[in-house]
């Protein structure tokens, strides 16, 4: 179970969100060489316009994808927590935690945390394949928690 003061969070930000909102999870993206970010690049709008609902949670590690995906819905609301985090379009596993300021050190992980978390509250969590090394391990278990609900309270202690 996480920390009391991760828990209280995650309920201020479920608060904050819509009732029903979908989930995407978009990782892997940093390492793409040019042309698989092209073809990625292309999945995504396309992966992107199949998603029903009109407020998605976007979690990804690449300010790239997220402006992308703010493009192609410019009528949604769009909602993303770790961007605030993204330095030099970099993706924020990517910074080297050396140069950070002693309290965005431990902000890459809990926003990593809640991330997590807030997809799992999704109505549905989408995981598209933009690369060929496959699905994040990240993303299974997103999807994992957001379908076993007793497990999802647990592990946050809602």
């Amino acid at each position: 179970m996480v920390h009391k003061h991760i828990s209280e969070t995650i309920i201020q930000l479920l608060k904050m969100l819509p009732e029903l909102y979908a989930g995407v999870h978009l990782r892997g993206t940093d390492f793409l060489d040019e042309s698989e970010a092209q073809a990625a690049n292309m999945l995504v709008r396309k992966f992107i316009s199949g998603i029903e609902e009109d407020k998605i949670f976007v979690a990804t590690d690449s300010s790239t994808f997220l402006d992308l995906i703010r493009i192609e819905r410019p009528h949604n609301r769009i909602y993303n927590l770790s961007g605030s985090l993204m330095q030099e379009r970099s993706p924020i596993h990517m910074i080297d935690s050396k140069s950070l300021p002693e309290g965005l050190k431990s902000k890459v992980n809990l926003y990593a945390i809640l991330d997590l978390a807030l997809l799992s509250f999704a109505r549905l969590v989408y995981v598209p394949l933009i690369s060929h090394r496959g699905y994040s391990g990240f993303g299974r278990l997103a999807q994992f928690l957001n379908v076993t609900k007793q497990t999802r309270a647990s592990f946050f202690g809602l």
